[in-house]
């Protein structure tokens, strides 16, 4: 279990073979939206449905959130990875560096960048012109226009490159190896900076307009550090294996990959 993403009025996450959903009160059961999946990597959700890739159907699917028939939106020519979705877009990459885009609706997938065959596209942040990735293979954070062309590097950490997210000023992006480190890098270029370390087995990251969170999968703890003094702080510790997060107006969000558990606790 490591998926997790939330709308306005429920939270979803994966599991080993389905995409579950529960909402957001608390006050109902959880449901299963799609079951008997090969594989599922990675989820991402719009309020109307829930997208996912599997590494081993090499397919990109989506369900809509009131329940219904799962569709498969585009198969993948390369085992996927990451997937985000954006204004009615689906993107996702893969194992080999690609980037492709395919409507949320169906239709005709579209390449977005031909990979090298080296890199290993972990996470991908769509903005209203760019695309945000992280190479777990090199390290680097990239951007590349949504219409194609070419990448450019914008940070680079000294271990694999995990999650990431943004907010339109800053970039923060996970690294698991070499001690496990938090980067942060402007949007708009600049000198990619070290903000958090002693984070072996960080993975998740996500942020609002105060804090940048994170999950620790082999430290079992799930920390935040305010954007403006830098100050971090743990916020749940002895976790048996966090693996992603979310984040509501008012709670923090994780998926614990040993428990089995989706855990909440107050920001």
């Amino acid at each position: 279990m490591c998926g997790l993403c939330l709308d306005s009025r429920n939270l979803y996450w994966q599991t080993t073979h389905a995409i579950s959903e529960l909402p957001l009160s608390r006050g109902g059961t959880a449901t299963v939206l799609a079951g008997q999946l090969k594989s599922p990597t990675q989820i991402a959700c719009d309020g109307t449905n829930v997208y996912w890739n599997d590494n081993m159907a090499w397919t990109v699917s989506a369900v809509p959130v009131e329940g219904g028939a799962p569709v498969q939106l585009a198969t993948s020519s390369e085992q996927p990875t990451a997937i985000a979705v954006q204004s009615g877009e689906v993107f996702w990459g893969t194992m080999l560096g690609s980037l492709f885009t395919v409507p949320s609706i169906g239709g005709s997938p579209q390449q977005i960048l031909v990979g090298n065959g080296t890199a290993d596209i972990w996470s991908i942040w769509p903005t209203p012109a760019l695309l945000l990735f992280a190479d777990h293979t090199s390290g680097e954070v990239r951007t590349i226009p949504l219409s194609g062309n070419s990448w450019t590097t914008l940070g680079q950490s000294t271990g694999g490159g995990g999650e990431l997210t943004a907010n339109g000023q800053s970039v923060f992006w996970s690294c698991g190896e070499n001690g496990g480190s938090l980067n942060e890098v402007p949007e708009a270029g600049g000198m990619s900076e070290v903000v958090e370390t002693g984070q072996n087995g960080i993975i998740g990251v996500a942020m609002d307009d105060e804090n940048v969170y994170w999950v620790n999968l082999f430290g079992g703890q799930v920390g935040k550090m305010s954007l403006t003094s830098g100050v971090t702080t743990t916020i749940a510790s002895g976790r048996n294996g966090p693996c992603m997060i979310a984040l509501s107006d008012t709670t923090v969000y994780w998926t614990e990959a040993g428990s089995g558990l989706v855990m909440a606790v107050p920001k």
